[in-house]
């Protein structure tokens, strides 16, 4: 085997590893995503810190692997001498010696799959945190007074914006 397409093939192991990588992490951030939603539901506030710190720690894991394939792909298209600009992934992959393309098209299709589930339980714990948001929302507004609005009442930050007396400790409109 020529030094050139030993240094391809080579490359094309490197790519299946961090597909298998990035597999490990999606699946990993299934899991969390899964523990995040259980601690929204339970309403436990310091589990949900939790989880989204390991969340942004794996997302950090997860950009330092797309960042390995852009260079993988750089550099397969630099061996195989096509343009790296209009070169994407999928078309190199159609080129991979066969025991390893099949490898590698069996992955892709198995990280897609492990996205959508992603995309699906993101979707179903922005659902829970949105209509939790709208409830207080109503519920705030069930103890005000016909005609007060919470945004004039209260700021961005959640601090009262016009206190009715400088020294009231308490705004007993909620």
């Amino acid at each position: 085997m020529p030094e050139s397409d030993l240094i391809c093939y080579t490359e094309f192991e490197r790519l299946l590893r961090t597909l298998e990588e990035q597999k490990i992490f999606c699946e990993k951030m299934i899991l969390l995503l899964k523990r995040k939603q259980t601690t929204i539901i339970n309403n436990q506030v310091e589990e949900l810190r939790l989880c989204m710190q390991d969340e942004q720690n794996l997302m950090q894991l997860i950009k330092t692997a797309v960042e390995r394939l852009q260079e993988i792909r750089l550099d397969l298209s630099e061996y195989l001498k096509l343009p790296p600009q209009t070169t994407a992934l999928s078309d190199l992959v159609h080129l991979a010696p066969f025991p390893l393309r099949l490898k590698i098209q069996n992955l892709q299709l198995h990280l897609r799959t492990l996205i959508e589930k992603m995309a699906k339980i993101n979707h179903e714990n922005r659902h829970l945190l949105n209509y939790s948001i709208e409830f207080i929302r109503g519920m705030v507004q069930l103890f005000l007074k016909p005609g007060d609005e919470t945004n004039r009442i209260y700021d961005p930050r959640g601090m009262i914006a016009l206190p009715q007396n400088g020294t009231k400790v308490v705004n007993f409109q909620i």
